[in-house]
């Protein structure tokens, strides 16, 4: 899988050196990750995060990359563009286990009003995870795939945290999620006609 890094640097922000944006094969982007460096000068990346909806109190990972190695793969191309940083800005990139991009999707029924379901996408095997995807129903009664954003507070603008870049990966990706919810509708609606029927005396 090829990768390619973009950061952005910033200044006077304490521990705080930019923000960088991750690739995946020019056709899916995981926008936001917080460039980061601890006490003893180790840079580390802290991906963005949303408020839990079932404990206020806590804030999950739009996306995390689970793989140890990858994580630290990427955390050196950070830093290696930021070493390379012209005018703010840097970019650097890599090759991953020489695999193409491959994903996999898990939908789970979460019928609440207009909320329809939540997705997940696992990208390269699990290695890469990205959460707060969603299917929705707008004012037409049309379902539709949402991929994680969120509302900032200052500007009330929509930032884009993940999202295919091309025309043709995002028609296939939301191809896969549509599919895969209709089956799992299809199954619960034969599970409750199956507990419906009342079984025969013999």
């Amino acid at each position: 899988m090829e990768y390619k890094v973009q950061v952005y640097q910033v200044e006077g922000k304490e521990n705080l050196l930019g923000f960088a944006n991750l690739v995946l094969e020019e056709q899916f982007v995981l926008n936001g990750f917080a460039i980061k460096e601890s006490r003893d000068g180790k840079v580390y990346l802290e991906p963005p995060r949303y408020q839990s909806y079932q404990n206020p109190q806590d804030y999950l990972d739009y996306f995390t990359i689970r793989d140890r190695e990858l994580r630290e793969e990427i955390t050196e191309a950070v830093s290696l563009a930021l070493q390379q940083c012209e005018g703010r800005k840097g970019e650097a990139g890599g090759n991953w286990e020489d695999e193409e991009l491959n994903y996999e999707i898990d939908v789970n029924l979460k019928k609440n009003g207009s909320f329809l379901a939540e997705v997940r996408l696992r990208f390269q095997d699990g290695a890469i995870v990205v959460n707060e995807a969603a299917i929705y129903r707008n004012w037409k009664g049309e379902s539709f795939v949402s991929m994680p954003h969120r509302t900032r507070k200052d500007t009330k603008e929509i930032q884009n945290i993940c999202f295919p870049i091309t025309s043709e990966f995002s028609a296939e990706l939301k191809e896969c999620i549509m599919q895969q919810y209709e089956e799992k509708v299809e199954q619960q609606q034969r599970e409750g006609v199956n507990r419906q029927i009342p079984m025969r005396e013999k």
